[in-house]
């Protein structure tokens, strides 16, 4: 298979997916279901628009899949990374329908036309074999709980809800929840079916709503999701946020509640045990999506990524901790997410962190083309919020002296 273009192996992993797929269905019922898919991740990689999909297709001469050589210019890591969350979706997507068999099927497809485009881009048959069996199991469980989708994400965001309302917890309001789910229903479109809103009675009091298409959704990995809101809650907030939260969401539910949750894969002790060990890791993230979303209103994606990342490499030979931050290249028109940070970063000195971002945040001040000192320390601190203003100077940031030094 060496010398194969991006777009033959993308066009032949779509055709073969078409084909085993109508194995088990129908022809059209399979383009339906890819285009589908394929038009749906577009918005994260925007490639994707070369790759076109006809519905209706009368002809048996005219091809089904057009795939544009432009997509020859793109790495093969990115496309590999594309055909890598086609495939998850069709497993997804497809769980109850295509049989324990059809990944080694599509893997002994492609290798009979085209050689072993899995290795070629990195697909792992095992961890598409576990996806396929951990959807699978997740729709059993789901069968022989009787739980529907609606009832369990009630009883989370409901609770949520009423913590927020009695402000119970400081700084842990409905806005923050509202921003959570807004942030994870990009990642899981069938959020959008979620709606938290003020009552348009009773100033003050939020409501939740849940469509009735949301029980449909029989495929998704609920307790994982769930999780995936709770942790995000508490990384998007302070310390203080993240120390209570899960504490008091137990003593909000009720015995009944806490079962059906432990009962879909929820673990709140595992929760509140990964946010405790990772405040480094979200503060600092904190600090780096704050400073994307600042230069980010001037620039495009890649210019803040290449500038941030410039400002790295100047900081990092000094300040060895900063080397635990990374940008992916490969990643760029991916905006935010290119920025990942090594969990190790959790276990360094608390002051030599600090004094690392410190001068992170210097050396910015320091670029007029960016910002002038005091405009950029102003935006900065309403854009990060109080909270995690407090978190910097325990960690010995020092904001004081980043304001001095703007003036």
């Amino acid at each position: 298979m060496e010398g194969l273009s991006n777009s033959i192996i993308t066009y032949q992993f779509l055709k073969t997916l078409v084909k085993v797929i109508g194995r088990r269905s129908s022809e059209q019922f399979s383009i339906y279901t890819l285009d589908s898919i394929v038009y749906k991740l577009r918005e994260k990689y925007d490639f994707l628009k070369y790759v076109k999909i006809n519905r209706e297709i009368y002809k048996e001469t005219l091809d089904f899949i057009i795939v544009d050589e432009k997509l020859n210019k793109i790495s093969k890591e990115r496309i590999g990374k594309a055909v890598d969350n086609i495939f998850d979706n069709v497993i997804r997507s497809l769980t109850d329908n295509i049989g324990y068999f059809f990944i080694k099927e599509i893997q002994e497809d492609l290798e009979r036309e085209v050689g072993p485009i899995f290795s070629e881009l990195e697909i792992s048959y095992y961890a598409k074999q576990q996806l396929y069996e951990d959807v699978l199991k997740e729709i059993e469980r789901m069968k022989l709980q009787g739980i529907s989708n609606i009832e369990i994400f009630e009883i989370i965001l409901k609770s949520l809800i009423n913590i927020a309302h009695v402000r119970e917890i400081e700084n842990f309001n409905e806005e923050l929840l509202i921003q959570t789910m807004k942030k994870l229903t990009k990642k899981y479109k069938f959020l959008k079916y979620i709606i938290i809103r003020e009552h348009s009675k009773v100033k003050g009091h939020f409501i939740v709503r849940i469509k009735p298409i949301f029980n449909d959704y029989t495929n998704i990995q609920r307790g994982k999701i769930i999780e995936e809101i709770l942790l995000e809650l508490g990384r998007s907030a302070g310390i203080n946020v993240r120390r209570k939260l899960i504490e008091v969401l137990k003593m909000r539910l009720t015995p009944k509640e806490r079962e059906k949750i432990i009962t879909i894969g929820v673990n709140l002790e595992n929760i509140s045990v990964r946010l405790s060990k990772e405040d480094f890791e979200i503060i600092t993230l904190k600090i780096f999506e704050t400073l994307f979303q600042l230069i980010n209103k001037e620039k495009s994606n890649e210019d803040t990524l290449e500038f941030l990342n410039y400002i790295l490499q100047e900081t990092n030979q000094e300040y060895k901790i900063l080397k635990l931050i990374s940008i992916d290249k490969t990643k760029l028109d991916e905006g935010f997410d290119a920025i990942s940070i090594d969990t190790r970063i959790n276990k360094v000195q608390t002051r030599a962190l600090g004094k690392s971002i410190r001068e992170l945040l210097f050396k910015i001040q320091d670029n007029q083309n960016i910002y002038n000192p005091l405009d950029f320390f102003n935006e900065f601190k309403n854009y990060i919020g109080k909270d995690f203003i407090k978190d910097m100077d325990k960690i010995g940031v020092n904001t004081n002296l980043l304001e001095i030094r703007a003036h």
